[in-house]
């Protein structure tokens, strides 16, 4: 199972492939954002996405963070507009639309100081730990 921890109290659950696909439908998003780097780092083959399943945005640099927050509508629209274009499996899109929906609606409420109330898939997320991860620490 994947798990996007997107903020405190905000995330989904997923399959890993779900996961992987959110990333590289940001990707491009991400690049055209000014944060390529951060694009790379997510769909790379050593990412935590691709070798865990998991990623915490929380661990990211608060730029990287925001970064990641800021291109999920942007990528739902293009999303939406592009369809299950590729599938090997169309009759998933429904259910992955729903989880990057929700993603949106969440990052929206969290900007708003807000905490979401539907984590699709979760009980909850954890406490964050400090710790940090992907591009833009000081190493």
């Amino acid at each position: 199972m994947g798990i996007l921890f997107l903020a405190d109290g905000a995330g989904i659950g997923c399959a890993n492939w779900v996961l992987r696909a959110i990333v590289r439908d940001l990707a491009p998003v991400l690049t055209r954002g000014g944060a390529r780097e951060l694009a790379e780092w997510l769909t790379g083959e050593t990412s935590h996405v691709e070798l865990y399943g998991h990623l915490d945005v929380r661990e990211l640099t608060p730029e990287n963070q925001e970064a990641f927050r800021k291109a999920l509508e942007p990528a739902l629209i293009e999303l939406k507009a592009r369809g299950p274009t590729g599938w090997s499996d169309p009759s998933h899109w429904g259910g992955y639309l729903a989880l990057f929906e929700s993603l949106v609606d969440q990052a929206s409420l969290v900007a708003r100081g807000e905490k979401p109330k539907d984590l699709p898939n979760l009980s909850g997320v954890c406490e964050y730990d400090g710790s940090r991860c992907g591009p833009g620490w000081a190493r």
